[in-house]
């Protein structure tokens, strides 16, 4: 088995930092290029807005998303040996994550997940749990432990 290409989608919570942490990592040890990805939701749309405002809030969102993305790279990268590149789409998360890695023919995907359960769990859904069953290659899944 050969890792070339690792997708690490990132929410920017302590989750998706861990899971990068991890990522990278496995990355070190089996040089493999790192793809760290955000995903927006698009911005529901009501008459009481025009389309350019909506464009506008949709280019606000993309950039600041990918000068985030940026700072946690330079942050994460400082004295890493693999390769990390950025990048912000709008979607579905589980359905772009999904897309993404087939698009990028990654070999694995590496994220957090946040364990919600219950209520949460069912108005929500898990992210995780839909990439685990349809992402074209195999999903590390971290989860952060509770301090004991």
């Amino acid at each position: 088995m050969q890792i070339r290409k690792i997708l690490v989608p990132y929410d920017f919570s302590q989750h998706s930092e861990y899971a990068l942490d991890w990522a990278i990592g496995l990355a070190e040890k089996w040089q493999a290029r790192l793809e760290l990805m955000h995903v927006i939701h698009p911005l529901p749309q009501t008459v009481a807005f025009s389309q350019d405002v909506y464009a506008r809030a949709e280019q606000n969102q993309l950039a600041t998303a990918q000068e985030d993305l940026e700072a946690i790279r330079a942050k994460k990268m400082e004295g890493a040996t693999v390769l990390l590149d950025c990048q912000v789409c709008r979607g579905m998360p589980s359905q772009a994550i999904c897309d993404e890695a087939k698009a990028q023919k990654a070999d694995l995907i590496v994220m957090g997940s946040h364990g919600r359960t219950g209520l949460s769990h069912v108005l929500i859904g898990s992210v995780a749990e839909w990439v685990m069953r349809y992402a074209p290659c195999p999903v590390l899944v971290t989860k952060l432990s509770d301090p004991a």
